[in-house]
């Protein structure tokens, strides 16, 4: 099962077309009231975390399964405390940071995406914007209106 959450409401949207079983916004609902009954007992076996907000950062450690994995993708506006016994050493999580990627793994990976679900993974692009309105391209990532935006020469 897939649970999507994100600050945007267009990228929300964009999570649910694409599939996803959930989706939510963790500033406004924690991810234990975002699911439904049925799911509230299942745990997540990997959690991709990308919005920053520590209530989602909170979230993610407290419906990670025992031995579960969790990624983290943002950069928190600021520092908060987590409980390392509770959640990383009896939990036996792990939490790995991602600022940027891991080069060879990640060309392997997208390219086995593509070959099994390139048409529906095409829809996360949603704008294409000549290079030379890059401005507007970042103002538009940056406003939550968008999935991807790509830039082309």
């Amino acid at each position: 099962r897939i649970m999507a959450t994100d600050l945007a409401a267009y990228r929300r949207a964009l999570a649910q077309r694409l599939g996803a079983d959930v989706v939510a916004d963790p500033a406004r609902q924690s991810l234990g009231d975002a699911m439904p009954a049925q799911l509230a007992r299942e745990k997540f076996d990997v959690v991709i975390e990308t919005s920053g907000s520590e209530q989602a950062f909170q979230d993610a450690l407290a419906q990670t399964r025992k031995g579960g994995d969790i990624v983290f993708a943002s950069l928190p506006e600021r520092s908060f405390s987590i409980d390392m016994a509770r959640h990383v050493i009896l939990g036996e999580i792990t939490l790995r940071g991602v600022y940027g990627r891991r080069l060879d793994q990640t060309w392997l990976q997208v390219e086995t995406l593509l070959r099994t679900h390139g048409p529906q993974l095409a829809q996360v692009m949603t704008h294409r914007l000549p290079l030379a309105d890059f401005d507007a391209a970042f103002a538009l990532a940056a406003s939550g209106e968008a999935g991807k935006v790509v830039l082309q020469p």
